[in-house]
């Protein structure tokens, strides 16, 4: 998935980026979680703390879970499972 999200960033900062926010560049930042759900969390608070707005990627449930709780507690968007259901944390 690494690569495709990579090519996918890749194509949209060469074509001037997010053009609603002023041709904002995207970044892309991964972690591992070892499909171990307390590394999953720690992988997520480390990449949020790092000025993450959205994660994307986790399949197992269990780290899906604490990915998500990682989520809710900080300003970060995050899209989990084939469905696509996305959670927003509160600002």
């Amino acid at each position: 998935m690494d690569d495709a999200v990579k090519m996918a960033v890749d194509d949209i900062n060469a074509n001037g980026g997010i053009k609603s926010l002023n041709g904002s560049q995207l970044k892309v930042e991964s972690g591992d979680s070892q499909g171990k759900p307390e590394v999953g969390q720690s992988e997520a608070q480390r990449i949020i703390s790092a000025g993450a707005v959205a994660l994307v990627g986790t399949y197992q449930s269990d780290v899906t879970q604490n990915v998500a709780s990682a989520a809710e507690r900080r300003p970060a968007e995050h899209a989990r499972g084939s469905r696509d259901r996305r959670r927003r944390a509160p600002l």
